[in-house]
């Protein structure tokens, strides 16, 4: 088991709230970031959002896929049919509940970054953000993510039932990252357990998580 820190933005009182409780900083780089894009070309989003979007799911599943082929993750490999599947099907029958945030950025015409959620009770998963690696230098998932954070204050929800009475009011991000150290509003502790096979590919997967913390540590890594 091991710790792994939950990113919170609290969107309780709108994003305008937000942001003024945060750091004058952040809300400056904000400023600098929206004009960077803006210089770069006009931003556009487009997506599924609940209920809204549902004719657009495939090609915006499509876009999710060259998306993620086309950053620094993959760097233009093609992403694998397993993967392609998982976030295929998860994106269909979430949207079906209506419960799907698919978000895509588009930047003067060109697709630049993507960001997938899942909405409950008013709560906000995100379940993966990737960029386009020629669009790094315009932060272009961070400037998605805040576009996001705007959509889920002023969209209805709050439990599956009223989904047009009042605003998201919680974002709940995986992990302690950099780029969502910079806008969440707090973070809880999670536990992370995991289970190993008995096969020999499993051990080596236990040693090398587990047994060589200590050289993650040194290299600066508080996890492998």
């Amino acid at each position: 088991m091991t710790n792994h820190p939950i990113a919170i933005v609290d969107l309780s009182n709108g994003y305008n709230s937000y942001c003024q409780a945060m750091s004058r900083n952040f809300r400056r780089t904000l400023k600098r970031q929206e004009q960077r894009v803006s210089e770069a070309g006009e931003p556009a989003l487009d997506g599924v959002r609940l209920n809204s979007g549902i004719d657009r799911l495939e090609s915006s599943i499509e876009r999710l896929y060259a998306i993620t082929e086309a950053s620094y993750k993959l760097k233009g490999q093609r992403l694998r049919d397993d993967h392609r599947g998982y976030l295929g099907d998860l994106a269909r029958n979430f949207a079906a509940l209506g419960m799907l945030h698919l978000s895509t950025l588009s930047i003067g015409g060109r697709d630049a970054a993507v960001v997938m959620g899942l909405v409950e009770r008013g709560c906000y998963y995100d379940v993966t953000l990737a960029y386009v690696e020629e669009f790094a230098a315009l932060s272009p998932g961070a400037y998605l993510m805040q576009q996001v954070l705007r959509d889920l204050a002023e969209r209805g929800v709050h439990t599956l039932r009223d989904l047009a009475e009042r605003g998201v009011h919680t974002l709940v991000s995986h992990g302690a990252h950099d780029y969502n150290l910079r806008w969440s509003t707090s973070f809880v502790p999670s536990t992370r357990l995991f289970l190993f096979s008995r096969s020999s590919s499993a051990r080596l997967s236990r040693f090398v998580r587990f047994k060589l913390a200590s050289i993650w540590q040194k290299l600066g890594a508080t996890d492998p």
